[in-house]
């Protein structure tokens, strides 16, 4: 048992500032950083498995669903990586102060269809999840609009 007795007022001050931790800045730019490297691990995937740098060999080569898979599975790490790197780029702009504009989405889309260019099936079906992610994503700004005024 302590010899003196600490104030409480004092000691509701000390755990209050324990709870508090990181501001919401803080915790958003984490959050960013966080996405980013899930952008970076989908970038690094896509460019081994679209490169070729590892075969996908598994089952008949000439069998047609199997194939539909294969650049199914390669569209999905090109569609991932525009996604994550999508919202942390986002992300940092509002952070920032700004807003992600049409050049930033133009990048990001050429930055993910660069990495397609040696299939023209994963190509399109990137395309396609690229399109409808952006669609997505602007469907759900506008009903975030009307919900707010």
């Amino acid at each position: 048992m302590p010899k003196y007795r600490k104030d409480r007022k004092y000691v509701a001050q000390k755990e209050g500032k324990k709870r508090e931790g990181i501001s919401e800045i803080g915790l958003m730019y984490k959050s960013s950083v966080k996405t980013y490297i899930v952008a970076i691990i989908f970038l690094v995937l896509s460019i081994i498995f679209n490169m070729e740098l590892v075969p996908i060999t598994f089952g008949p080569e000439h069998d047609t669903l199997f194939k539909i898979l294969v650049y199914g599975f390669r569209g999905v790490f090109v569609i991932g990586f525009f996604l994550f790197a999508f919202i942390s780029w986002g992300n940092l702009m509002e952070l920032r102060g700004g807003l992600m504009g049409l050049k930033e989405i133009i990048i990001l889309i050429v930055i993910s269809l660069m990495q397609t260019v040696r299939n023209p099936y994963v190509f399109l079906a990137a395309s396609v999840g690229i399109f409808g992610v952006c669609i997505y994503i602007w469907l759900m700004q506008v009903k975030l609009l009307e919900r707010t005024y």
